[in-house]
């Protein structure tokens, strides 16, 4: 997956469930603004931890963390 941020960019907190397969790795990677990325449990409830990500980064996900709830706030 390629994410552009920008000044205005948010997105839900969500759990990507739509491939055919939930054992392969969500790869992520992030061009454009510095933004803060969230990435919680595999509930809503669980306390989301924040990530710096800058232009270039690349965020893997995977294992629990690839069921867990994760967005970009406002």
């Amino acid at each position: 997956i390629i994410n552009y941020y920008d000044e205005r960019t948010t997105m839900a907190g969500h759990v990507d469930k739509t491939e055919e397969t939930m054992d392969a790795p969500l790869i992520s990677l992030s061009v454009g603004l510095t933004c803060v990325y969230l990435i919680g449990g595999p509930t809503r409830e669980t306390e989301p931890t924040p990530l710096l990500l800058h232009s270039g980064d690349i965020l893997a996900m995977c294992g629990e963390s690839r069921l867990a709830f994760h967005g970009v706030p406002r």
